[in-house]
């Protein structure tokens, strides 16, 4: 018998505001295991490179 663990989490902002912040790379070691730190490669985000971040 298996047990299946759907963790979740309520947060109480408008959806523009979370994905804002969630698509930002500036934000990508707060949920990604092993990044210490990131940031776009250029200024104002992804220009539809295989690469847009630069990560540690």
């Amino acid at each position: 018998m298996g047990i299946d663990v759907h963790p979740a989490v309520l947060i109480r902002r408008p959806r523009a505001d979370v994905a804002a912040l969630m698509f930002d790379p500036r934000h990508e070691a707060r949920w990604t295991k092993g990044v210490v730190s990131s940031r776009p490669l250029h200024p104002g985000g992804p220009r539809g490179t295989a690469r847009p971040l630069e990560e540690a």
